[in-house]
């Protein structure tokens, strides 16, 4: 799995470009603006996300092994090589600082977390879960996109996660984003607002009002503009005890509001 910089015939120097201390025994550093001199500037949140992905990870699993080391005491045969193993993996990620090679390093610290549960299965033990997302299909976005699957952020105005979307209901990328080929300087998603309504509100339809929240959590903060003045949610969820599908028609998108669900308790 060789990294794909060297593939590309890139040396060191192309990326390690600042040196730190003088003469023989300065050091020559890599950074953000490494990546930015030759792909722009996008790639400097690429490169942090690298490196706060394979740490973190790295974190998480030696979190573990110490766990599974204290359980297993002085475990001697099968057991104690498959930790050993696992450890070596994890050395080898954090002295080869993993950024130099994402994909790999990933794969290894998988490789560790299986060693790790094959040791505590062969004591009688509980297997760990894995500490980390991972994404359920291959695609050639995650070669650079490495750690994607646990990015958030906003997007519409609302909070985003990619972890739901691509971990949990497996949307490819393509699916929202179109490829650096395909698509227009500074696009993030190939649909507005409305694209999002053929899965969330479909979903709506079939799951409980509740499943609203995730998107709209923060309907109940203030008020907005409707037909009979300012309305407050606050109000009519928590006093009047109404949910989502009492006043608005899930089956369209986006939903529209039952006007008529107002003649309930109001007398226009």
């Amino acid at each position: 799995m060789p990294s794909m910089m060297f593939a590309a015939g890139v040396r060191c120097e192309g990326c390690h470009t600042v040196t730190v201390g003088h003469g023989a025994g300065g050091v020559s550093r890599a950074s953000a603006a490494s990546c930015v001199a030759c792909h722009g500037s996008a790639y400097a949140t690429i490169f942090r996300d690298w490196k706060r992905g394979t740490e973190q990870r790295a974190a998480a699993l030696s979190s573990q092994l110490d766990e599974t080391a204290n359980a297993l005491g002085s475990a001697r045969g099968a057991g104690g090589t498959l930790v050993a193993d696992a450890r070596h993996n994890l050395g080898l990620v954090r002295s080869g600082h993993g950024v130099h090679n994402v994909p790999y390093a990933y794969a290894l610290l998988r490789k560790s977390h299986d060693f790790m549960n094959e040791a505590r299965r062969a004591r009688g033990l509980a297997p760990l879960a894995l500490p980390w997302h991972e994404p359920p299909y291959e695609s050639p976005c995650l070669t650079c996109h490495s750690g994607i699957e646990d990015q958030r952020g906003t997007i519409f105005g609302r909070a985003y996660a990619h972890a739901p979307h691509v971990v949990e209901q497996k949307i490819e990328c393509t699916a929202c984003h179109r490829t650096h080929e395909e698509k227009p300087k500074g696009e993030i998603l190939r649909f507005d607002a409305a694209g999002c309504e053929s899965c969330h509100h479909k979903a709506a339809v079939i799951a409980k009002p509740e499943t609203c929240t995730p998107c709209h959590g923060g309907l109940k903060t203030g008020t907005v503009t409707s037909y009979r003045g300012a309305f407050s949610h606050a109000l009519h969820i928590d006093d009047a005890e109404k949910t989502c599908a009492d006043c608005h028609d899930l089956s369209t998108a986006p939903p529209t509001l039952k006007k008529e669900a107002c003649k309930e308790c109001h007398d226009t």
